[in-house]
């Protein structure tokens, strides 16, 4: 059963790698894009943030209680950042096979992008295989 299960997410992971490859985020407005990056970095750097101060609030002092919550928000940001450069490359890659005339240059995108996240996945079984032994 746990093979199915993993078997599963993997193909999850792979089909919806592909599937949000063919999103154009690198087409989008800058505020669209930081509202994205926004949405999916800083909202749940907060949220954890919030979550460490509750379960800390009577078992920690104040200040590891704020420098767990500057962690949060300053992994927010480096994930903002992630994102942001995540959409130049996209928007990148997307003019390169555009100037060489690939007809569906997304397709392709999405493709390559499933194509990785499915070696991915393979290298995972197989190290978690080895560590297994």
């Amino acid at each position: 059963m746990a093979d199915r299960t993993r078997i599963l997410t993997s193909a999850a992971s792979i089909a919806s790698t592909g599937a949000f490859t063919l999103i154009p985020i690198g087409r989008a407005s800058a505020p669209v894009r930081w509202g994205v990056g926004a949405a999916l970095s800083l909202v749940p750097a907060a949220v954890a943030a919030v979550v460490v101060d509750r379960r800390m609030r009577d078992r920690a002092t104040p200040d590891r209680v704020v420098a767990s919550a500057g962690a949060g928000v300053a992994f927010g940001a480096v994930s903002l950042a992630a994102w942001e450069a995540s959409a130049r490359v996209d928007r990148a890659v997307e003019r390169s096979l555009v100037r060489r005339r690939v007809r569906r240059p997304r397709v392709v995108m999405a493709v390559g992008a499933a194509a990785l996240a499915g070696g991915i996945e393979l290298l995972d079984v197989l190290v978690s295989r080895r560590s297994q032994r």
